[in-house]
């Protein structure tokens, strides 16, 4: 297993921590772990917590350009649910209750 690398990035104003670990197998397909995480576990489009960790193959990983743009991409890919846009909508109205 590779030694555990960390990146720092920004996605739509939000400051995030990217880790990718790979040198792992599944069925002899080379896979990789990822973590993302929102600096103070502001919610993100993959996660109500700010964390999401998950496994990709290295293949995908590379041919995007490497671990900070697979991450980015997935949350620019997510971000398009409307879940996400209602979340978005709704933070920035002003609540009085």
């Amino acid at each position: 297993m590779n030694p555990l690398q960390t990146f720092r990035a920004e996605w739509q104003g939000i400051g995030l921590t990217i880790t990718w670990r790979d040198g792992l197998t599944d069925d002899d397909l080379p896979i990789g772990q990822m973590e993302v995480m929102s600096d103070n576990r502001v919610p993100l489009p993959v996660s109500e917590t700010g964390y999401k960790s998950g496994i990709a193959p290295c293949a995908d990983v590379a041919a995007m350009g490497g671990p900070v743009a697979f991450a980015l991409d997935w949350l620019d890919y997510a971000a398009e649910s409307r879940e996400w846009k209602a979340y978005v909508e709704k933070s920035r109205q002003l609540t009085l209750f």
